[in-house]
């Protein structure tokens, strides 16, 4: 399931520092950058203010991007000594299980920062990764679920929640989910592709095809798109056609 990212608006400046350089370092942060680029704003940021949590958090997930668990460790242990109670050490915590496949123990580290804010939807949905991860794909719907009792437009909770329901082979609910994503972003790749693989589990290859038609425009040639295309074309007996895009894909 695609990860949930953190809405740099709602989480960093819960914790924004007073100091107005460190408030320009945060500006320039953004999770479309390289996990790097990442990393170096964070530790500027510890120079200037080496008790602020959401870096360290931040900081730990840009290592996990680049497995590099003896960073993430190192960091951890300074943040458990800074803020051994904070939902950021929690997190981070959680982040460095599920880089060592200790899902359950990720588990518990969500819920231990949950019980300090019930209503973080990002926790939540986080959580609800960690649990489709492990198969358990009914509570991470019930994760998904209260991230957008919280905050209906979130998108992420809206896609999480699409793909585990299509994964319990609950196709027209999953469908639901990804047509309230195209509501609000109609250029969401993963909304697209995924309602197209829906329908065709639906067996609606022409309401399919509609939908990866315009996630290719968004990635051509991308290569899970183009063999669900296929599958649908063949649908259709349209053999030819769909032997070329899964010749192309593969």
């Amino acid at each position: 399931s695609e990860k949930m990212r953190p809405v740099i608006k709602d989480n960093i400046k819960k914790n924004h520092s007073e100091n107005p350089l460190v408030q320009e370092l945060w500006e320039k942060f953004s999770y479309d950058s390289s996990p790097m680029n990442r990393i170096e704003i964070c530790a500027n940021i510890q120079f200037l203010d080496e008790r602020n949590l959401q870096s360290y958090y931040h900081m730990i997930e840009a290592y996990s991007e680049l497995k590099q668990i003896s960073e993430i460790e190192n960091k951890l242990k300074i943040l458990e000594n800074i803020a051994p109670n904070s939902s950021e050490f929690y997190l981070s915590s959680a982040v460095l299980n599920i880089e060592l496949k200790k899902h359950e123990e990720a588990i518990i580290q969500y819920d231990k920062a949950l019980a300090i804010d019930a209503n973080n939807d990002f926790v939540l949905v986080n959580k609800g990764c960690t649990l489709d991860d492990m198969g358990n794909y009914e509570e991470a719907i019930e994760c998904y679920d209260k991230a957008l009792a919280i905050d209906p437009n979130d998108l992420k909770a809206l896609f999480n929640k699409g793909l585990a329901l299509h994964k319990l082979g609950k196709h027209a609910d999953a469908i639901i989910c990804f047509t309230d994503i195209l509501n609000i972003n109609p250029e969401h790749f993963g909304a697209l592709t995924s309602k197209g693989g829906a329908l065709t589990e639906l067996k609606k290859p022409e309401e399919a095809i509609y939908y990866f038609d315009k996630a290719l425009k968004i990635k051509p040639g991308d290569t899970v798109t183009s063999i669900n295309k296929s599958r649908a074309l063949a649908l259709l007996k349209k053999f030819e056609e769909a032997l070329e895009y899964y010749d192309k894909a593969v």
